[in-house]
């Protein structure tokens, strides 16, 4: 019998019945799913949706109170750093993609001390950017 009916099944007898379990997908299962895909950063303007998309998340297992999909969310934002740290260092890759990946390092060590702050702040950042950095930041990179 498949899942899905055996979950019908148990519906109508009063059973709760989680669907995902019952189907084989667990709970790390439905995580790698959400996460798929979210360390996604060529540049500030993948970067700025990478946040957003990461922000979501973060908010979404926060309002249901899932701690596991809060620390899944967290884990993400640190492997995210790493690897933005690790390409600034890069000797290989470009001066300007250097400073460009330093910086998304730094906007992943601000999201990870105050994710509900970063996008008041992206803002503020991205008028700084301009104004600091115009050789190598276009003025519609961070737009929406």
């Amino acid at each position: 019998m498949p899942a899905s009916e055996i979950g019908k099944v148990a519906e109508e007898a009063g059973y709760e019945v989680d669907l995902l379990a019952l189907s084989g997908m667990g709970k790390d299962d439905q995580y790698a799913a959400d996460f798929d895909h979210v360390l996604k950063f060529n540049d500030l303007s993948s970067a700025k949706h990478l946040f957003w998309r990461l922000t979501a998340l973060f908010k979404k297992y926060r309002a249901i109170d899932d701690k596991l999909g809060e620390t899944r969310a967290l884990q993400e934002a640190k492997r995210g750093k790493h690897w933005a740290t690790v390409m600034s260092k890069n000797k290989k890759i470009s001066d300007l993609k250097r400073a460009e990946k330093a910086e998304i390092a730094e906007w992943f060590g601000l999201w990870l001390r105050t994710p509900d702050l970063f996008e008041t702040w992206v803002e503020l950042r991205k008028t700084q950017l301009i104004k600091e950095r115009p050789e190598w930041l276009d003025p519609d990179a961070l737009s929406d």
